[in-house]
């Protein structure tokens, strides 16, 4: 019995631990009763409680057979359009080409950026809450598609 990408499954959040050199993580039992780690610091506003069971997506599974695991965001849903503050712009690394985004936040606080279907006028989302879908989410971070940008 085997887990299958791109599907959700129960885990069960056993406990919190840490490596030699510092980094935490979660200890979690899928339902072949399997241990999986989570590294907490992507995931700190997800409020993660010893002993709760948590939804997560197996988000790939590599040639080695590791398991990457996502857990189910706890305000915002895959497929769902929502509304982010604008923040600022500035440029990021997309696919190993430096390219110009727009700075989000999200409802936690937290920094999210999307990249703007036409960059020619990116001024006009300036102060203004954009409105995206959001596609996916990889370690915490968002994936998003603005909607109605011309």
């Amino acid at each position: 019995m085997t887990l299958i990408a791109n599907k959700a499954y129960s885990f069960k959040v056993l406990s919190k631990s840490a490596t030699p050199d510092g980094e935490a993580f979660y200890v979690l039992e899928d339902i072949y009763k399997h241990r999986h780690l989570l590294p907490a610091k992507y995931y700190a506003e997800y409020k993660l409680q010893i002993g709760t069971t948590i939804t997560c997506y197996i988000d790939k599974i590599n040639c080695a057979g590791k398991i990457f695991l996502e857990p189910v965001h706890p305000y915002y849903k895959l497929g769902q359009n929502f509304d982010f503050k604008y923040v600022g712009a500035a440029k990021r690394k997309i696919k190993r080409e430096i390219k110009d985004v727009l700075l989000l936040c999200d409802v936690y606080g937290n920094e999210q950026y999307v990249e703007p279907n036409n960059r020619k006028n990116m001024e006009k989302f300036v102060d203004k809450t954009i409105f995206c879908n959001l596609k996916r989410i990889k370690k915490g971070k968002f994936h998003l598609i603005i909607i109605n940008d011309e």
